[in-house]
C-alpha cells in the first residue's frame, strides 16, 4: 500500500555494462592491463634515455630552487593525496630542517644534471579509477610516482607556469585561471550575441570526448614541439625518462607488471597539463589558420 508507514527497502541502483558488478577483480585487472599495454605500445626492454642539450641544463641551473620554496611546495600537497610504493608522503618533506632540505636540493641539482631520477624510484604505478559512463563501466588510469619526483615537479611548476603565461591561447581551455564552466558560459554568450546582433548567423557546438589522450601522446613529437615552443628540455628529459620507466597497473589491492611504456605521459604528474598544451598547440594553431572563422576550444583533463 502506498500509504504504509514502512519505507521501501533501499537497493543500489542498477548499472549498465557487463562489468558493473564482479567477484573476479583479477580478471577485470587483466582485461584493463591488456587494453592499456596496447595503448602504451609496451616493450619488454626499456626505451632509450632522453638527454637534454648542455645549454638547456645550464639555463635550468641559473634558476636554483630555494629552501623556502622547497618547504612551501611540500606543504602545498593536500593531506589526502596518495602515497605510492616508496611509502613516503610529499608533505613529509616539510618536516625537514632547512639544512636537511638543502641536502635534498643538492640531490635535485644532481638529478637535473643527470636528466633522470634515481633508478630505484623511477617506476610508475597506473592506478585504475572506475568511471561509469553510458556504455558501461570504464577505468581511468592515474599515474602514481615516487614522492621525490612529485616534490621536484611541484618545485619546478613555477617555471612551467611562467611558460604557460607566455603562451596563453583561447584554444586551450584548461590553462591556469580557466574552468569548464567558464567555457560553457562563453560558448552560450557567443550564440546569444550572434542572434542579438541582427545577423543571420548559424552556430553549432559539439562535445568531442578524447579518451586516454594523455596515454596516447607521442614522446618524440612532444620533445620536438617543446624545443620549438621554448620549453626547457632539461625538465622534459627528467619527466620523459620517468614515464619510460617500469610500468605497473593496479586495481584495488592488486597490481600487475606491464613492462615499459613507449608512448604517452602519466596523468597525475604535476607537469602533465603543461605537456599536453605543448603537444596540442602547434596543430591547433595550424588548424586555426586554415579555418579562422570557426571557434574551437579544447579542455583536456585526462
Amino acid at each position: 500500500h502506498k500509504w504504509t508507514a514502512l519505507k521501501e527497502l533501499w537497493r543500489p541502483p542498477k548499472a549498465s555494462g557487463p562489468h558493473s558488478f564482479t567477484g573476479q577483480p583479477l580478471e577485470s585487472l587483466q582485461a584493463e592491463r591488456a587494453k592499456f599495454m596496447d595503448i602504451w605500445n609496451r616493450s619488454p626492454t626499456p626505451p632509450a634515455s632522453w638527454e637534454a642539450p648542455q645549454d638547456q641544463i645550464d639555463m635550468l641551473e641559473q634558476e636554483p630552487i630555494a629552501v623556502e620554496d622547497f618547504l612551501k611546495a611540500s606543504r602545498s600537497f593536500p593531506m589526502r593525496t596518495a602515497q605510492t610504493f616508496d611509502g613516503f608522503h610529499p608533505r613529509h618533506f616539510s618536516l625537514l630542517t632547512e639544512a636537511q632540505a638543502g641536502t635534498v636540493l643538492k640531490l635535485f641539482q644532481l638529478i637535473e644534471r643527470a636528466g633522470a631520477m634515481p633508478r630505484a624510484i623511477r617506476a610508475v604505478v597506473a592506478k585504475l579509477i572506475p568511471k561509469m559512463k553510458a556504455a558501461g563501466l570504464t577505468h581511468r588510469a592515474i599515474g602514481l610516482t615516487a614522492s621525490l619526483y612529485r616534490q621536484w615537479c611541484r618545485c619546478r611548476q613555477a617555471y612551467a607556469r611562467r611558460w604557460e603565461a607566455a603562451h596563453k591561447d583561447p584554444l586551450m581551455g584548461h590553462q591556469s585561471g580557466r574552468s569548464i564552466m567558464e567555457l560553457v558560459f562563453v560558448q552560450a554568450l557567443r550564440a546569444e550575441s550572434s542572434v542579438a546582433a541582427g545577423q543571420r548567423l548559424h552556430t553549432g557546438y559539439f562535445l568531442w570526448d578524447l579518451q586516454t589522450y594523455y596515454e596516447a601522446l607521442s614522446r618524440p613529437k612532444l620533445w620536438q614541439r617543446s624545443s620549438e615552443l621554448g620549453f626547457n628540455l632539461a625538465i622534459l628529459a627528467i619527466a620523459l625518462n620517468q614515464y619510460g620507466a617500469r610500468r605497473f597497473i593496479g586495481l584495488g589491492a592488486l597490481t600487475l607488471d606491464c613492462n615499459y611504456a613507449l608512448r604517452g605521459i602519466a596523468a597525475g604528474c604535476g607537469l602533465a597539463t603543461i605537456f599536453v598544451q605543448i603537444y596540442a598547440l602547434p596543430p591547433l594553431r595550424a588548424w586555426r589558420l586554415e579555418h579562422p572563422k570557426v571557434s574551437l576550444t579544447m579542455f583536456i583533463d585526462d
